[in-house]
């Protein structure tokens, strides 16, 4: 189980990281005054799923 909660946590830290790379992307070409639905679509996608895995990782916890 400390396996697993440990590869949870690593997935987490790399998604977090991935969606700030993002932010900043969608930041920089909103100021650009660019609109990418792919990138919006993408990090939409990307909180999906750091809310799912920090949810698996605190039922984990109980």
């Amino acid at each position: 189980m400390k396996s697993k909660n440990t590869l949870l946590k690593l997935a987490i830290a790399f998604i977090g990281i991935t969606l700030l790379i993002l932010a900043y992307i969608i930041i920089v070409d909103a100021l650009q005054g660019h609109v990418n639905w792919v990138t919006l679509l993408v990090a939409l996608a990307e909180g999906s799923l750091l809310s799912s895995l920090i949810k698996i990782l605190q039922d984990s916890g109980k």
